[in-house]
């Protein structure tokens, strides 16, 4: 019993941002996602920071930044931390590097849901995902390591596909 099927295909735009070096800055912003954005993929090249902890990237709208709602986890060989103020990426500090990638896919509804895997130094890799609901389009992202500490190396990157 043949039965007829169907595929879709639409040509996505991609958008590669220009590159920015981390030393010294406590947060990157990119803020001209354009409206109709499906994915966005954030790289991280040899990050690092004074302190210990999480790399955090929030998402937001024409509204400011989403700070809440996230729910969002990263584990490696040992452990894992759970972040609710953005999507955490485990593995930055003074003495280990975080490089790696993070995608972020828009499910519609304002609904994001995001991925990562990395590495932090040469014993250890992290993986995890999370999800947030915004309260309108995503228009904007905001890459910052933990708590009050300051990148002291390493370049971060954004590319976004509609």
């Amino acid at each position: 019993n043949g039965g007829t099927g169907s595929s879709s295909f639409t040509a996505s735009t991609m958008t590669l941002e220009t590159a920015q070096t981390a030393n010294g800055n406590d947060e990157i912003d990119y803020g001209s996602i354009p409206s109709g954005t499906k994915r966005i993929t954030v790289m991280f090249h040899l990050l690092s920071n004074g302190g210990s902890g999480q790399l955090q990237v929030q998402l937001g709208t024409s509204s400011g930044l989403t700070t809440s709602g996230y729910v969002s986890r990263s584990d490696w060989g040992s452990g894992g931390e759970q972040t609710l103020t953005g999507f955490g990426v485990y593995g930055i500090s003074g003495s280990s590097t975080l490089s790696g990638i993070m995608t972020l896919v828009h499910m519609g509804s304002n609904v994001w849901v995001e991925s990562h895997t990395a590495r932090y130094n040469s014993s250890n890799g992290v993986f995890g995902g999370g999800g947030v609901t915004l309260g309108g389009t995503c228009d904007r992202i905001r890459i910052t390591p933990n708590a009050s500490n300051t990148f002291d190396g390493g370049s971060v990157n954004v590319m976004y596909e509609s």
